[in-house]
């Protein structure tokens, strides 16, 4: 289905390093934020693309913004917006 939302700039990062398998902590590092800041992203972004399963901070929200990216092409590093 059609993405009535294009991720871009640091929420397309945050995405692309979800759907690598990066952790939290390790996101959190790299985008300047703290673990806490980057679960609440994770679940603002699902919600944004309609991704509901899970609890916050959950594996089943990972997995999901995971697939989202595979299938939109947000995991190769040509793809970064900003």
């Amino acid at each position: 289905q059609p993405c009535p939302w294009r991720p871009v700039g640091r929420d397309a990062e945050l995405i692309r390093l979800v759907a690598l398998g990066w952790s939290d902590r390790a996101i959190g590092r790299e985008l300047i934020l703290s673990s806490h800041t980057v679960s609440h992203h994770v679940g603002r972004l699902c919600r944004m693309l309609g991704l509901e399963a899970g609890e916050p901070g959950s594996a089943a929200r990972r997995v999901q913004l995971a697939a989202w990216a595979g299938a939109h092409r947000m995991t190769d590093p040509s793809a970064r917006s900003g």
